[in-house]
C-alpha cells in the first residue's frame, strides 16, 4: 500500500513538473513577443525621429538659403565622407565594442557576450587617372569575445572570434554610364575558422551592392549625405553537424539608409550594421531550423564626426524585429564605435 501511494505521489509530482515547464515555456515565448513588440515600437519611434529631424533641417535650410546665391546641388565636394557608404571607402581603423543579449534555448538558458572588434579598411585605386578601373576595398575584422552564461554549473569564457576578410570592387561610373552620385560594386568575402569554439571550415560570401542618392532637402550636407546603399550577400559554408553547426546556405541583405544631419550629430543610419537573413537549409544540428526561416532586426545608428572629419564616433541600437521561431540571431544588441580615418 505504501509503495502504491508513493508511486502515485511521484506521478503527481511529475505532472506538476510538466505543468511548470509548460508554464515557463509559455512565459518565455511571451517575453520574446514582448521584446519584438518593443523592438517594433522603438523602430517606429526611430523613423519618426528621422522624419522630424529631416523636416526641421530642411525648414532651417530654407530659412538660411534666403540670403545666399549658392547652388547647394553643386556643393557635393564640400560634404565630408562619414564612412557610412560602402561604395565610397576610406582608409580607416575602427575599434568596436558590441554587447549581445542572445535568445533563450529550450531549457530557458541564454548567454550574453561582450565582443571587441578591430576593423581595418584600405581602399586601393585600380588603373590610371586616364583609364580608371575602380577601387578595390579591402576589409579585415578580428573579434574577441567575453561570454557570460546562466547555465547551472557552467562558467563564462574568453574566446577568439572568426576573422572576416572582404574584397569589394567598386566599379567606375564610366563602366555603366552611371551618374556621379550613383555606384555599384561586387566582391568576395570569407569568414576564416579562427574562432575558439567556432567552425573549422571557412564560410564563403558573394557580395553585390549599389548606391542611390535620395536627394532630400536643399542643404548640401542633407542632400548629398542622404542615400541608400543596399548590399546583397550570399553565404555558403559546409555543415559540421558533429560539432553542432548546420550547413550555411542563405541570403543576407544590409539595406543601409543614411541621413545626413547638418547640426548636432552628423548622420543617422538605418540598418547600417546588421543583416536581414533568410536561410535555404533545414537544420540537422538544430532541427527547429527550417528552409525559409528569416530574421529581420531593427538597427539604428547615431554618429558624429570629430577632429575635422578624421575621427568618427557612433552608437548603434538593434534588436529582433521579426523572426522565425528558433532562428533568432540575437534579442538585443548595442554597439559603440570609434574610427580613425587616414
Amino acid at each position: 500500500m505504501i509503495d502504491q501511494k508513493t508511486s502515485t505521489e511521484r506521478l503527481e509530482q511529475a505532472c506538476d513538473l510538466d505543468d511548470t515547464a509548460a508554464a515557463l515555456h509559455a512565459a518565455c515565448n511571451k517575453t520574446r513577443i514582448l521584446r519584438r513588440s518593443r523592438g517594433a515600437r522603438i523602430t517606429l519611434c526611430a523613423f519618426m525621429v528621422c522624419i522630424v529631424v529631416a523636416c526641421l533641417c530642411i525648414e532651417s535650410v530654407y530659412a538660411d538659403d534666403t540670403n545666399t546665391d549658392q547652388d547647394p546641388t553643386k556643393a557635393g565636394d564640400s560634404v565630408q565622407n562619414t564612412g557610412q557608404d560602402p561604395t565610397n571607402p576610406v582608409t580607416r581603423l575602427d575599434i568596436r565594442l558590441q554587447n549581445d543579449e542572445l535568445p533563450y534555448d529550450s531549457n530557458f538558458n541564454n548567454n550574453d557576450s561582450d565582443t571587441l572588434i578591430l576593423r581595418a579598411d584600405a581602399p586601393i585605386p585600380l588603373g590610371t587617372k586616364s583609364n580608371p578601373l575602380g577601387i578595390l576595398a579591402f576589409r579585415m575584422d578580428i573579434a574577441m569575445s567575453s561570454v557570460r552564461t546562466n547555465v547551472p554549473g557552467e562558467t563564462g569564457s574568453y574566446e577568439l572570434g572568426s576573422t572576416y576578410l572582404q574584397f569589394l570592387h567598386i566599379v567606375p561610373p564610366s563602366w555603366g554610364n552611371l551618374p556621379k552620385s550613383s555606384a555599384w560594386a561586387w566582391g568576395y568575402a570569407t569568414q576564416m575558422p579562427t574562432a575558439t569554439n567556432g567552425r573549422q571550415e571557412r564560410t564563403d560570401i558573394i557580395l553585390f551592392g549599389a548606391k542611390w542618392d535620395m536627394k532630400i532637402g536643399s542643404n548640401p550636407k542633407v542632400r548629398n549625405g542622404s542615400y541608400t546603399t543596399p548590399v546583397l550577400k550570399y553565404y555558403y559554408g559546409p555543415g559540421e553537424t558533429d560539432r553542432g553547426f548546420d550547413k550555411i546556405n542563405g541570403l543576407h541583405l544590409q539595406p543601409v539608409i543614411n541621413f545626413g544631419i547638418p547640426a548636432g550629430i552628423d548622420f543617422i543610419t538605418l540598418w547600417g550594421n546588421f543583416d536581414w537573413i533568410v536561410t535555404f537549409e533545414d537544420g540537422v544540428a538544430r532541427p527547429q531550423q527550417k528552409s525559409g526561416d528569416y530574421f529581420i532586426p531593427w538597427d539604428i545608428t547615431f554618429g558624429k564626426m570629430l577632429s575635422g572629419g578624421k575621427v568618427v564616433v557612433s552608437a548603434t541600437f538593434a534588436g529582433d524585429l521579426f523572426s522565425s521561431e528558433g532562428f533568432e540571431q540575437f534579442d538585443e544588441r548595442f554597439l559603440i564605435r570609434i574610427g580613425f580615418f587616414f
